[in-house]
């Protein structure tokens, strides 16, 4: 059963620490994930010879059935010692006793790992609807195209398009962040009830972060809404080279209203710096129901699920916020918008086809 959940496939690696002091007291969903020697071992099963974690691994539901591929030990400086690895090692899983109060292990996940949160749901992305008539909810992956057109208001069109970007709100910024800006999309819909805001950050910055999110209104809550709503495949530890892309629905109804929201959490110990609306338009593409455009957010992560920094020196064009909100917002116009900061500008290329059709199609 276990060979089966894991597959032939080989998914996302993780590494984390097993402390050797089992008598510690670990708090639960740590990033990067962390247990004791016993806790770790005792869920440790042997599959016909591939050593699989079968338990729920420091809180992280999601992290539940997962190979044990390598463990190492951290020298002083930043030398590694690798330990056991399965690739080389036909005896089962060891290390020295005086190799260190913790290790690093590597495990794999499942194969499917590489396509989605959940098996029969490929797609790295996430829509938030608090003001559906039976409750809010997040539905995610390609699942979110059979939802929205099962939403109340299915049949509703995008009428424009708002490109922003901002800061992220720190009492003392360096010089990177006074440089970095995080950009998106807000789509009005003729409904005119409210607003859904498209970004694409790193993987798991919300479910990795305990459900907060700066576009909901009681982010700083014990138990935000979105936390609420979360489906437990979402809450993983953040990866900062890997993306998702997300819907959030806002109770703003317009660009007036987006601007107020924006302006009320501006400030050094608010959540915002510096926000601006880049570019405004009425959209141009041929499909604008909510279901076309869960349909082109699932075309276009499964071209590319990597994240690369939008401050690299020399700047590059790599797949970030600021190169997919000048993407999306130039397919859904059919403009060649540029990206949101100079830096971005030197080297970005517009590409629209990835939100016509999904990877492989």
């Amino acid at each position: 059963v276990l060979l089966a959940a894991m597959g032939s496939e080989s998914g996302i690696e993780i590494d984390i620490w097993v402390n050797k002091d089992n008598k510690k007291e670990i708090k639960p969903r740590r990033g990067p994930p962390e247990v004791t020697e016993a806790d770790f071992f005792s869920s440790l099963v042997n599959a016909e010879g591939r050593w699989i974690f079968s338990g729920v691994l420091n809180g992280w539901a999601a992290f539940t059935t997962m190979e044990l591929v390598k463990i190492k030990s951290k020298l002083k400086g930043r030398t590694v010692r690798k330990l056991w690895d399965s690739s080389t090692s036909k005896d089962p899983p060891k290390y020295f006793k005086s190799a260190g109060s913790r290790l690093q292990f590597t495990l794999r996940l499942p194969g499917w790992s590489n396509r989605g949160y959940s098996k029969d749901n490929p797609g790295f992305c996430w829509w938030f609807a608090p003001f559906r008539p039976g409750g809010p909810a997040v539905t995610h992956g390609e699942n979110m195209i059979r939802a929205a057109a099962q939403e109340e208001y299915s049949n509703a069109k995008v009428v424009r398009l708002h490109h922003f970007g901002h800061r992220y709100a720190k009492e003392v910024e360096s010089s990177k962040d006074r440089i970095s800006y995080h950009t998106g999309v807000l789509i009005e819909w003729d409904h005119g009830l409210y607003t859904t805001i498209v970004e694409l950050a790193w993987r798991n910055g919300i479910g990795g972060y305990g459900g907060k999110s700066n576009w909901v209104e009681d982010r700083d809550s014990d138990n935000p809404v979105l936390k609420q709503c979360f489906p437990a495949q979402l809450f993983q530890p953040y990866i900062e080279d890997k993306s998702e892309i997300r819907m959030i629905d806002i109770a703003c109804k317009n660009e007036v209203e987006f601007v107020q929201y924006l302006n009320k959490y501006t400030g050094k110990k608010g959540r915002f710096l510096d926000p601006s609306i880049k570019t405004s338009l009425e959209p141009k593409a041929e499909g604008r129901t909510r279901k076309d455009i869960a349909q082109y957010i699932c075309n276009r992560i499964s071209h590319n699920i990597e994240y690369s920094e939008p401050t690299t020196m020399p700047p590059r064009s790599g797949f970030n916020c600021q190169t997919f909100a000048a993407n999306f917002f130039g397919f859904m116009t059919q403009t060649k918008e540029p990206c949101f900061s100079k830096l971005m500008k030197m080297v970005f290329t517009p590409n629209h086809k990835p939100f016509t059709t999904a990877e492989g199609v």
